[in-house]
């Protein structure tokens, strides 16, 4: 088993080492459904369909052949003025970007050349309802009317393999498939069939030998149709196999090819519109399952494109617990709902991670992804939560098999359902959270609604309890991590053993509200993990620190809770040293440790709070992780837990 784990684990790491490198996503727009990623550049680097967790259409920002400084990879806009062309991502240029506005899932971003006085502002992001992405432009500085060009390297991907979370373009044979020109409608297409063979391969090279006619291409299967188009008139189109190639037709004016097959670059030509002394241009990009599902997205976004500076950006009702937030904590808590929002599957109910493909990331970790429902849970949207915790119990396993047991889960799901990481590694944690997050989504029910619930779900709480229970290293009762204990035990976390103390407390609460059904071995074990969290709060031992957090403090002995407030507060008052994850766990741990013991356990100072908050922000800001569901719902559930008018 070692040998297979090791040959897995080379493999993955060889196909992320082949795959170009992406750059980090730092803005996130959608609303479950369809998604997309820019970098601080404004280029879009991830576009995700049909949800948050879905396959990345796009080929990653960085691959391919160099073109023009910045001018590979995503999509993006280009501009000529004064002869000279002008580039989203162009190193030269100084950047800004935030979110049109509180609530809106519209992002910002503007580029400035000083040396040659030009300011090209982009507004981007997901239409809601409309499964569409649109940019639009805003160009000043331009002296005459320029010329701008949209290219985009799109890699149509329609399935992900379960066990093996590479990143969705890594392997070629599963990604991209052919695009093609409507000139006479405007529109460029680029698509991959579900699962194309031999033979629609065969027939699509002849399509493009033949330069056969529009209607030709449209009888295709379904699987990921993706059109770029403008309501402006459109000087151009192009199609082609190279970036260099792209770049060289749009630059020339050349049309170039009405069709391509395999690896392919779309660019698109949009006349620039005069307004208020500068320039605006825009384009829309739809995804779909076919081409008419697609068109029509398509022809509604670039309407809607059009007047993207004109109208003020959509924004969402804020939920009620956060419209209520101090002033001074609303700013951060709207940013980080709009994150959460776009990274949870509005079908599915789980909740990924990050869009970013490198590492791969658009996966739910039930260890995390609980949190997010919980945090989903608090803010009021309760339908949502109460979908992802039905989901989560959905996928404990409820047939004990070897390297899957009874009672544990998936460590990562894909948001379709299947299993994104191998089977033979073992997360505790994930089955412990969902416990607990359970507990405190019932906690306050009435007690006939929670005992027909507990009741309901009592075949899968009373599996991943038993699994807490045993599933220890013999020798000292620590948690495992993996089924091979020898190979894959090294991990002795903090966060593990806290994970499971509060997952088998929740396990006994949950008995309790059904009548006290709870074996007593549960409670043994729950003492023994007790015991070992007091040790590890007063002496951290030798066990892994990493960024850990303290769920449950429940029986938690003084010395403990004292130990757990000092330590939590004294790396708050250090920001600067601690990333965002650590800082978003040592802020929630702060508002539970306040929550159980009000009278013993202070509050962070005003003060503290708002540098923690701001530090999250900036690092975030920098591409640090960029919009990370951990991050985000951990700083909502800690700003509400801490800070209230």
């Amino acid at each position: 088993m070692i040998g297979a784990a090791l040959a897995l684990a080379i493999s993955i790491a060889l196909a992320q080492d082949e795959a170009p490198a992406a750059p980090p996503v730092t803005a996130v727009s959608g609303r479950g459904a369809l998604t997309a990623g820019l970098d601080s550049n404004g280029v879009l680097s991830v576009l995700r369909f049909p949800g948050p967790g879905g396959p990345d259409q796009m080929r990653q920002a960085g691959g391919g052949e160099a073109a023009a400084p910045g001018a590979v990879g995503g999509g993006r806009w280009g501009i000529e003025s004064g002869g000279r062309w002008y580039w989203f991502g162009d190193p030269r240029a100084s950047t800004r970007q935030g979110y049109a506005s509180p609530g809106s899932g519209v992002i910002e971003t503007t580029m400035e050349w000083p040396d040659a006085r030009l300011t090209v502002r982009q507004r981007a992001g997901v239409l809601p309802g409309h499964e569409a992405f649109v940019s639009a432009i805003e160009i000043s500085g331009a002296g005459s009317a320029p010329r701008v060009i949209w290219v985009a390297d799109f890699a149509p991907v329609t399935r992900q393999i379960p066990e093996l979370p590479i990143r969705d373009g890594a392997l070629d044979a599963l990604n991209g498939f052919a695009a093609f020109a409507n000139r006479a409608a405007g529109r460029v297409w680029s698509f991959r069939p579900q699962n194309p063979g031999k033979a629609e391969w065969t027939r699509a090279r002849g399509l493009v030998a033949g330069d056969a006619a529009l209607e030709a291409w449209t009888d295709f299967a379904d699987g990921a149709w993706i059109g770029v188009a403008s309501s402006a008139p459109v000087i151009n189109l192009v199609v082609a196999s190279t970036p260099r190639e792209l770049m060289g037709a749009l630059e020339s004016r050349a049309t170039l090819l009405s069709a391509s097959v395999g690896p392919s670059n779309v660019g698109i030509e949009p006349a620039p519109v005069a307004q208020g002394g500068g320039y605006r241009a825009w384009i829309a990009v739809s995804v779909g399952a076919n081409l008419v599902s697609g068109a029509k997205a398509l022809d509604d976004a670039a309407i809607a494109a059009g007047g993207f500076f004109d109208a003020a950006p959509e924004t969402a009702v804020l939920p009620a617990e956060i419209a209520s937030l101090d002033p001074k904590f609303l700013p951060s808590a709207t940013r980080h709902w709009i994150t959460l929002r776009a990274l949870h599957d509005a079908q599915t109910g789980l909740t990924v991670r990050d869009v970013s493909a490198v590492p791969p990331l658009a996966r739910d970790w039930p260890r995390e992804g609980a949190l997010a429902a919980w945090a989903l849970f608090e803010i009021g949207e309760r339908d949502a939560a109460e979908r992802s915790l039905e989901a989560y119990f959905g996928k404990i396993r409820s047939v004990d098999r070897p390297r899957r047991p009874l009672g544990s889960m998936p460590e990562s799901l894909y948001t379709d359902g299947d299993p994104a990481s191998p089977h033979f590694i073992v997360d505790d944690r994930g089955p412990a959270r969902v416990l607990w997050v359970a507990d405190r989504m019932l906690r306050d029910r009435p007690e006939a609604e929670r005992t027909a619930w507990v009741r309901k779900h009592w075949k899968g709480i009373e599996a991943t309890a038993e699994f807490l229970s045993t599933w220890s290293d013999a020798r000292y009762g620590a948690p495992l991590y993996a089924v091979d204990p020898v190979g894959l035990a090294d991990a002795e976390t903090q966060d593990r053993l806290f994970a499971v103390h509060a997952g088998m407390a929740a396990a006994l609460r949950l008995g309790d509200y059904a009548g006290g059904i709870a074996p007593e071995t549960w409670r043994v074990r729950h003492a023994q993990l007790r015991d070992m969290a007091e040790r590890v709060l007063i002496t951290p031992e030798k066990w892994i620190a990493g960024d850990a957090l303290v769920l449950e403090f429940e029986g938690l002995s003084e010395d403990a809770l004292v130990q757990a407030h000092e330590l939590t507060l004294r790396r708050l008052e250090n920001p600067i040293a601690l990333g965002d994850r650590a800082l978003a766990s040592l802020l929630l741990e702060s508002g539970l440790l306040h929550e159980h013991a009000p009278d013993r356990a202070a509050l962070p100072s005003l003060g503290t709070i708002e540098a923690v908050l701001d530090r999250i922000a900036t690092t975030s800001a920098a591409g640090s992780i960029g919009p990370d569901a951990r991050v985000s719902s951990q700083v909502l559930l800690a700003i509400l837990a801490l800070r209230r008018p």
